[in-house]
Protein backbone atom coordinates (compact mmCIF):
# COMPACT_ATOMS: atom_id res chain seq x y z
CA UNK A 1 0.00 0.00 0.00
CA UNK A 2 3.04 2.60 0.65
CA UNK A 3 3.79 4.68 -2.55
CA UNK A 4 6.04 7.44 -1.76
CA UNK A 5 8.71 4.83 -0.88
CA UNK A 6 9.25 3.74 -4.31
CA UNK A 7 9.87 7.28 -5.61
CA UNK A 8 13.12 6.91 -3.16
CA UNK A 9 15.41 4.98 -5.52
CA UNK A 10 18.14 5.74 -2.48
CA UNK A 11 15.91 3.62 -0.59
CA UNK A 12 14.54 0.14 -2.89
CA UNK A 13 16.93 -2.24 -2.71
CA UNK A 14 16.45 -3.86 0.43
CA UNK A 15 11.97 -3.28 0.37
CA UNK A 16 12.00 -4.29 -3.01
CA UNK A 17 13.45 -7.28 -1.77
CA UNK A 18 11.04 -8.20 0.85
CA UNK A 19 7.99 -7.30 -1.54
CA UNK A 20 9.56 -9.89 -4.68
CA UNK A 21 10.33 -12.31 -2.23
CA UNK A 22 7.16 -12.36 0.55
CA UNK A 23 7.61 -15.50 1.53
CA UNK A 24 11.29 -15.39 2.05
CA UNK A 25 13.23 -14.41 5.46
CA UNK A 26 15.27 -11.06 4.45
CA UNK A 27 17.75 -10.57 7.05
CA UNK A 28 18.87 -6.85 7.60
CA UNK A 29 22.66 -6.87 7.94
CA UNK A 30 23.31 -3.47 7.46
CA UNK A 31 21.29 -2.57 11.01
CA UNK A 32 22.86 -5.65 12.66
CA UNK A 33 26.38 -3.62 11.69
CA UNK A 34 24.94 -0.41 12.78
CA UNK A 35 23.54 -1.48 16.64
CA UNK A 36 26.89 -3.25 17.14
CA UNK A 37 28.76 -0.01 16.20
CA UNK A 38 26.38 1.91 18.73
CA UNK A 39 26.53 -0.73 21.22
CA UNK A 40 30.68 0.03 21.56
CA UNK A 41 30.40 3.77 21.14
CA UNK A 42 27.05 5.29 21.13
CA UNK A 43 28.72 8.77 19.90
CA UNK A 44 29.96 6.77 16.76
CA UNK A 45 25.88 7.53 15.76
CA UNK A 46 26.49 11.09 15.89
CA UNK A 47 30.28 11.80 15.31
CA UNK A 48 31.44 8.47 13.17
CA UNK A 49 30.91 7.11 9.61
CA UNK A 50 27.32 6.12 10.65
CA UNK A 51 26.56 10.34 11.26
CA UNK A 52 28.83 10.74 7.68
CA UNK A 53 26.23 8.52 5.92
CA UNK A 54 23.31 10.06 7.65
CA UNK A 55 24.07 13.62 6.56
CA UNK A 56 25.27 12.39 3.14
CA UNK A 57 21.94 10.59 2.46
CA UNK A 58 19.65 13.81 3.48
CA UNK A 59 21.50 16.57 1.45
CA UNK A 60 21.56 13.54 -1.61
CA UNK A 61 17.83 12.81 -1.92
CA UNK A 62 16.97 13.25 -5.42
CA UNK A 63 13.44 14.63 -4.60
CA UNK A 64 13.92 17.03 -1.77
CA UNK A 65 17.70 16.93 -0.36
CA UNK A 66 18.05 18.85 2.84
CA UNK A 67 20.42 21.33 4.99
CA UNK A 68 21.68 18.68 7.23
CA UNK A 69 25.23 19.36 7.98
CA UNK A 70 28.06 16.95 10.24
CA UNK A 71 27.94 19.89 13.08
CA UNK A 72 24.34 19.39 13.40
CA UNK A 73 24.89 15.46 14.18
CA UNK A 74 28.16 16.08 16.50
CA UNK A 75 26.24 18.83 18.55
CA UNK A 76 23.08 17.32 19.55
CA UNK A 77 22.63 16.50 22.88
CA UNK A 78 19.86 14.15 24.46
CA UNK A 79 18.04 16.47 26.98
CA UNK A 80 16.75 14.34 30.24
CA UNK A 81 13.37 16.29 31.93
CA UNK A 82 11.01 15.11 34.63
CA UNK A 83 7.67 13.90 33.97
CA UNK A 84 4.43 15.83 34.64
CA UNK A 85 2.49 14.02 37.58
CA UNK A 86 -0.31 15.11 38.83
CA UNK A 87 -2.19 14.48 41.80
CA UNK A 88 -5.51 14.26 41.49
CA UNK A 89 -8.18 12.51 43.75
CA UNK A 90 -7.38 9.21 44.24
CA UNK A 91 -4.47 8.90 42.18
CA UNK A 92 -1.07 10.34 41.08
CA UNK A 93 -0.92 10.71 36.99
CA UNK A 94 2.49 10.97 35.62
CA UNK A 95 3.19 11.43 31.47
CA UNK A 96 5.54 13.52 29.67
CA UNK A 97 6.37 16.94 29.72
CA UNK A 98 6.81 19.06 26.06
CA UNK A 99 7.80 19.01 23.65
CA UNK A 100 5.02 15.90 24.69
CA UNK A 101 1.77 17.73 24.75
CA UNK A 102 0.38 14.30 26.45
CA UNK A 103 1.12 14.88 30.03
CA UNK A 104 0.09 18.34 30.31
CA UNK A 105 -3.40 17.46 27.99
CA UNK A 106 -4.67 14.44 29.89
CA UNK A 107 -3.65 16.11 32.88
CA UNK A 108 -6.23 18.90 32.33
CA UNK A 109 -8.66 16.29 31.25
CA UNK A 110 -8.86 14.45 34.02
CA UNK A 111 -9.11 17.48 36.26
CA UNK A 112 -12.41 18.61 33.98
CA UNK A 113 -13.65 15.25 34.25
CA UNK A 114 -13.03 14.48 38.19
CA UNK A 115 -14.93 17.99 38.76
CA UNK A 116 -17.90 17.12 36.53
CA UNK A 117 -18.32 13.74 36.57
CA UNK A 118 -19.66 14.02 33.16
CA UNK A 119 -19.84 10.00 32.14
CA UNK A 120 -22.26 9.75 35.17
CA UNK A 121 -25.28 11.74 32.84
CA UNK A 122 -27.10 11.60 30.05
CA UNK A 123 -25.07 13.59 27.91
CA UNK A 124 -21.80 11.98 29.29
CA UNK A 125 -20.56 11.21 25.67
CA UNK A 126 -20.78 14.64 23.88
CA UNK A 127 -19.36 16.35 27.46
CA UNK A 128 -16.21 14.38 27.12
CA UNK A 129 -15.98 15.37 23.86
CA UNK A 130 -15.96 18.71 24.84
CA UNK A 131 -13.18 17.94 27.02
CA UNK A 132 -11.58 17.11 24.30
CA UNK A 133 -12.07 19.50 21.79
CA UNK A 134 -11.17 22.11 25.03
CA UNK A 135 -7.52 20.44 25.45
CA UNK A 136 -6.23 19.85 22.27
CA UNK A 137 -7.09 23.83 21.11
CA UNK A 138 -4.78 24.34 24.88
CA UNK A 139 -2.27 22.27 23.06
CA UNK A 140 -2.42 24.22 19.70
CA UNK A 141 -2.49 27.48 21.60
CA UNK A 142 -0.37 27.51 24.25
CA UNK A 143 2.17 24.29 23.97
CA UNK A 144 5.52 23.69 22.24
CA UNK A 145 9.46 23.50 22.99
CA UNK A 146 10.11 24.66 26.63
CA UNK A 147 13.55 25.41 25.49
CA UNK A 148 12.00 27.96 22.58
CA UNK A 149 8.98 29.05 23.41
CA UNK A 150 7.62 30.22 27.39
CA UNK A 151 5.38 28.17 28.88
CA UNK A 152 3.10 29.30 31.55
CA UNK A 153 3.42 25.92 33.45
CA UNK A 154 1.04 27.51 35.97
CA UNK A 155 -1.46 28.64 33.56
CA UNK A 156 -1.94 25.40 31.96
CA UNK A 157 -1.56 23.08 35.41
CA UNK A 158 -3.78 24.84 37.76
CA UNK A 159 -7.22 23.40 38.74
CA UNK A 160 -8.78 26.84 39.19
CA UNK A 161 -7.72 28.28 36.01
CA UNK A 162 -8.78 25.05 34.05
CA UNK A 163 -11.64 24.84 35.12
CA UNK A 164 -12.33 28.83 34.77
CA UNK A 165 -11.16 28.30 30.91
CA UNK A 166 -13.48 25.48 30.32
CA UNK A 167 -16.45 27.23 31.77
CA UNK A 168 -15.44 29.55 29.36
CA UNK A 169 -15.05 27.40 26.59
CA UNK A 170 -18.60 25.83 27.08
CA UNK A 171 -20.39 29.06 27.33
CA UNK A 172 -19.04 29.81 23.72
CA UNK A 173 -18.14 26.79 22.25
CA UNK A 174 -21.06 27.29 19.40
CA UNK A 175 -19.26 29.96 18.57
CA UNK A 176 -15.48 28.29 18.30
CA UNK A 177 -13.95 27.19 15.13
CA UNK A 178 -9.97 26.86 15.14
CA UNK A 179 -7.89 25.37 12.92
CA UNK A 180 -5.87 23.49 15.68
CA UNK A 181 -3.22 20.67 14.02
CA UNK A 182 -3.71 18.92 11.66
CA UNK A 183 -5.31 14.95 12.77
CA UNK A 184 -2.66 12.40 12.44
CA UNK A 185 -3.34 8.85 12.36
CA UNK A 186 0.06 7.16 10.92
CA UNK A 187 1.95 4.62 12.88
CA UNK A 188 4.01 4.96 15.55
CA UNK A 189 5.39 2.34 18.49
CA UNK A 190 4.37 1.88 22.38
CA UNK A 191 5.34 -0.48 24.93
CA UNK A 192 4.65 -0.64 28.69
CA UNK A 193 6.79 -3.01 31.19
CA UNK A 194 6.96 -3.82 34.48
CA UNK A 195 9.84 -6.15 36.15
CA UNK A 196 9.66 -8.63 39.42
CA UNK A 197 11.12 -5.88 41.19
CA UNK A 198 8.22 -3.00 41.09
CA UNK A 199 10.57 -1.16 38.07
CA UNK A 200 7.89 0.23 35.55
CA UNK A 201 8.25 1.98 31.99
CA UNK A 202 6.23 3.38 29.65
CA UNK A 203 7.75 4.26 25.93
CA UNK A 204 6.29 5.89 22.89
CA UNK A 205 8.28 6.11 20.10
CA UNK A 206 7.88 7.61 16.66
CA UNK A 207 9.41 8.06 13.11
CA UNK A 208 6.20 9.75 12.20
CA UNK A 209 4.31 6.88 10.47
CA UNK A 210 5.65 3.85 9.14
CA UNK A 211 8.62 4.28 6.53
CA UNK A 212 8.92 7.81 8.59
CA UNK A 213 11.25 10.04 5.62
CA UNK A 214 11.43 7.10 3.58
CA UNK A 215 15.44 7.70 3.47
CA UNK A 216 17.01 4.40 4.48
CA UNK A 217 20.57 4.59 5.94
CA UNK A 218 22.70 2.12 7.52
CA UNK A 219 19.76 -0.42 7.65
CA UNK A 220 16.88 2.06 9.48
CA UNK A 221 15.09 4.85 8.42
CA UNK A 222 15.00 8.20 9.29
CA UNK A 223 12.17 10.32 10.99
CA UNK A 224 9.50 12.38 9.46
CA UNK A 225 9.22 14.33 12.54
CA UNK A 226 8.86 17.60 10.98
CA UNK A 227 5.22 17.61 9.95
CA UNK A 228 4.56 17.82 14.07
CA UNK A 229 5.36 21.69 13.33
CA UNK A 230 2.69 23.60 12.54
CA UNK A 231 2.24 24.04 8.86
CA UNK A 232 2.02 27.56 9.17
CA UNK A 233 4.17 30.42 11.49
CA UNK A 234 1.02 32.42 12.44
CA UNK A 235 -3.04 32.32 12.64
CA UNK A 236 -4.97 35.46 12.93
CA UNK A 237 -1.89 37.83 13.13
CA UNK A 238 -0.90 35.71 16.25
CA UNK A 239 2.46 33.93 15.99
CA UNK A 240 2.41 30.53 16.60
CA UNK A 241 3.87 29.04 19.28
CA UNK A 242 4.58 25.46 17.34
CA UNK A 243 6.15 27.08 14.51
CA UNK A 244 9.34 25.80 12.84
CA UNK A 245 12.83 27.21 13.92
CA UNK A 246 16.29 25.54 13.51
CA UNK A 247 17.25 23.10 16.57
CA UNK A 248 13.66 23.15 17.77
CA UNK A 249 11.41 19.64 18.36
CA UNK A 250 8.50 19.94 16.98
CA UNK A 251 5.11 18.96 19.53
CA UNK A 252 3.59 15.66 20.08
CA UNK A 253 1.01 13.94 21.05
CA UNK A 254 3.15 10.95 22.12
CA UNK A 255 1.28 10.16 25.70
CA UNK A 256 3.06 7.00 27.61
CA UNK A 257 1.66 7.08 31.16
CA UNK A 258 1.95 5.94 34.38
CA UNK A 259 -0.45 5.92 37.39
CA UNK A 260 0.52 5.21 41.09
CA UNK A 261 -2.10 5.47 43.82
CA UNK A 262 -2.09 7.58 46.78
CA UNK A 263 1.16 5.52 48.26
CA UNK A 264 2.94 6.21 45.06
CA UNK A 265 2.84 2.82 44.11
CA UNK A 266 2.24 1.28 40.81
CA UNK A 267 -1.82 0.86 39.46
CA UNK A 268 -1.98 1.40 35.71
CA UNK A 269 0.67 2.41 32.59
CA UNK A 270 -0.37 2.79 29.13
CA UNK A 271 -0.02 4.15 25.78
CA UNK A 272 -0.79 4.20 22.01
CA UNK A 273 0.47 4.87 18.89
CA UNK A 274 -1.49 7.11 16.50
CA UNK A 275 -0.53 10.90 15.97
CA UNK A 276 -2.33 13.65 17.57
CA UNK A 277 -5.48 11.03 18.09
CA UNK A 278 -3.09 9.00 20.67
CA UNK A 279 -4.28 11.99 23.47
CA UNK A 280 -7.85 10.50 22.67
CA UNK A 281 -7.11 7.23 23.23
CA UNK A 282 -5.14 7.13 26.03
CA UNK A 283 -7.63 9.45 28.17
CA UNK A 284 -10.30 6.83 27.23
CA UNK A 285 -8.53 4.42 27.84
CA UNK A 286 -7.69 5.94 31.37
CA UNK A 287 -11.80 7.00 32.41
CA UNK A 288 -12.61 3.21 31.68
CA UNK A 289 -10.39 1.43 33.59
CA UNK A 290 -9.54 4.08 36.59
CA UNK A 291 -12.52 6.05 36.81
CA UNK A 292 -16.11 4.17 35.55
CA UNK A 293 -14.65 0.19 36.57
CA UNK A 294 -14.99 -0.91 32.76
CA UNK A 295 -12.59 -3.66 32.40
CA UNK A 296 -9.32 -3.28 30.03
CA UNK A 297 -9.85 -5.70 27.38
CA UNK A 298 -13.20 -4.37 27.31
CA UNK A 299 -11.84 -0.84 26.81
CA UNK A 300 -9.84 -1.12 24.30
CA UNK A 301 -12.99 -3.12 21.98
CA UNK A 302 -14.83 -0.26 22.57
CA UNK A 303 -14.75 2.53 20.00
CA UNK A 304 -12.55 5.01 19.60
CA UNK A 305 -13.58 8.62 19.45
CA UNK A 306 -12.37 12.64 19.08
CA UNK A 307 -13.22 15.77 18.65
CA UNK A 308 -11.37 18.81 17.42
CA UNK A 309 -13.05 22.11 17.10
CA UNK A 310 -16.33 21.27 15.71
CA UNK A 311 -15.57 17.76 14.02
CA UNK A 312 -16.18 14.46 15.51
CA UNK A 313 -13.86 11.58 14.11
CA UNK A 314 -15.60 8.31 15.34
CA UNK A 315 -13.82 4.77 14.81
CA UNK A 316 -15.36 3.35 11.53
CA UNK A 317 -18.24 1.04 11.89
CA UNK A 318 -18.37 1.27 16.09
CA UNK A 319 -20.97 3.87 16.62
CA UNK A 320 -24.82 4.19 15.95
CA UNK A 321 -24.11 7.18 13.95
CA UNK A 322 -27.98 8.17 14.21
CA UNK A 323 -27.88 7.84 17.94
CA UNK A 324 -24.47 10.11 18.30
CA UNK A 325 -26.17 12.61 15.86
CA UNK A 326 -29.27 13.34 18.63
CA UNK A 327 -26.92 13.89 21.20
CA UNK A 328 -24.41 16.52 19.69
CA UNK A 329 -24.92 20.20 18.63
CA UNK A 330 -26.19 19.87 14.76
CA UNK A 331 -22.83 22.33 14.21
CA UNK A 332 -20.63 19.45 15.01
CA UNK A 333 -19.50 17.79 12.14
CA UNK A 334 -19.19 14.06 12.17
CA UNK A 335 -16.86 11.86 10.43
CA UNK A 336 -16.04 8.14 10.15
CA UNK A 337 -12.60 7.08 10.15
CA UNK A 338 -10.45 4.31 10.93
CA UNK A 339 -8.98 5.44 14.24
CA UNK A 340 -6.33 2.62 14.86
CA UNK A 341 -5.47 2.81 18.19
CA UNK A 342 -2.16 0.60 19.64
CA UNK A 343 -3.20 0.64 23.09
CA UNK A 344 -0.99 -1.18 25.56
CA UNK A 345 -2.43 -1.70 28.92
CA UNK A 346 -0.76 -2.97 32.45
CA UNK A 347 -3.25 -2.76 35.30
CA UNK A 348 -2.85 -3.94 39.05
CA UNK A 349 -5.69 -5.84 39.92
CA UNK A 350 -5.46 -7.08 43.79
CA UNK A 351 -2.59 -9.78 43.85
CA UNK A 352 -1.79 -9.89 40.13
CA UNK A 353 -1.87 -7.81 36.96
CA UNK A 354 -3.61 -7.62 33.58
CA UNK A 355 -1.67 -7.13 30.14
CA UNK A 356 -3.46 -5.88 27.43
CA UNK A 357 -2.76 -4.78 23.62
CA UNK A 358 -5.37 -3.37 21.28
CA UNK A 359 -6.44 -5.84 18.64
CA UNK A 360 -6.40 -3.60 15.98
CA UNK A 361 -2.72 -3.55 15.63
CA UNK A 362 -0.22 -6.36 15.74
CA UNK A 363 0.96 -5.89 19.80
CA UNK A 364 1.03 -8.95 22.40
CA UNK A 365 1.24 -9.65 26.38
CA UNK A 366 4.09 -11.71 27.77
CA UNK A 367 4.27 -12.55 31.37
CA UNK A 368 6.83 -14.77 33.03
Amino acid sequence: REKHLWKIKESNDYFTEIRNNPKKKILNHSYAQTLSIVSKNYRDFYEGSIAIDIVDRVNSSHLNPGVLNLNDMTSYRSQKSNGICTELKEIYFCGPDLPSSGGIAISQALFIYENYRFLGSKTGFQNVLDILAFIYKERSLYMADPEYEIIDYDYLLDKKKILKRFDTYLKNKKEQIYSGSRTNFNSTSHFSILDKYGNSISVTSSIENSFGSRLFVNGFLLNNQLTDFSFQSEENGKIKKNRVEGGKKPLSSMSPIIILDKKKDFIFSTGSPGGTAIIAYVLKTILDTIYNGIKPEESVRRGNFLKKSNKIYLEKERFNIKEIEKSISSKNKIIEIPLTSGIAIIKKENDHYIGVADFRRDGTVFAK
